[in-house]
């Protein structure tokens, strides 16, 4: 079941608890807020990289003491910790594309140095490359003036579905960004294992 589809029953329980402003931050903490201000949310899976078999109990950790907020997201039934900004209560709609977009952003960031960009359009930025982001869910599509103009683009959906587009695109899949290695998480508009190299460059 994928967990992050806006065709599944979804609700937020959201943490209510008081908050402190941070001071006196170890390294790691810093990182760790800095990336979830960029991705707006989190899971703590995708932070492994930063604390290994201890991610999920840091996060909490830093809930607790008032750094971040702990929401629980329901998906179906299924109940997911999710971590914000004190001041971030997103809704769920929204709240599913930031944790698949944070799954892109932590895979490549564990090779290569990366930012997001958030705008009228979302931007990654690989390098010294730029790239928006589009992440679909369900039945939704991109509207072809969306990407006239833009040399390229990198398109994240719950199910692939082959299509032309009138710029280069790599495309991804929710299942491909949770199981698959950065170097063949991406697909071209055909169907075909599009591998990179730390995200695509």
């Amino acid at each position: 079941m994928n967990l992050y589809s806006s065709a599944n029953n979804l609700q937020i329980i959201y943490d209510e608890l008081p908050k402190k402003k941070p001071v006196n931050l170890f390294p790691a903490e810093l990182v760790t807020m800095n990336i979830i201000k960029e991705c707006h949310a989190v899971i703590a899976t995708q932070l492994e990289f930063l604390w290994g078999a201890k991610s999920k109990n840091k996060l909490k950790t830093m809930a607790v003491n008032g750094l971040l907020n702990n929401h629980v997201l329901i998906s179906n039934g299924k109940k997911i910790n999710i971590y914000t900004l004190p001041s971030f209560f997103p809704k769920p709609e929204k709240v599913i594309k930031d944790i698949v977009l944070a799954q892109l952003y932590t895979k490549i960031r564990r090779y290569q140095s990366c930012s997001i960009f958030r705008g009228d359009l979302t931007l990654l930025s690989i390098g010294k490359a730029l790239f928006p982001v589009f992440v679909l869910r369900h039945n939704e599509k991109i509207l072809t003036p969306l990407l006239k103009g833009l040399p390229r683009a990198i398109i994240i959906t719950e199910k692939f579905k082959p299509e032309k587009y009138p710029i280069p695109v790599r495309i991804t899949t929710d299942e491909m960004l949770f199981r698959n290695d950065v170097s063949e998480m991406f697909l071209t508009p055909d169907g075909k294992i599009d591998r990179v190299n730390f995200g695509c460059q």
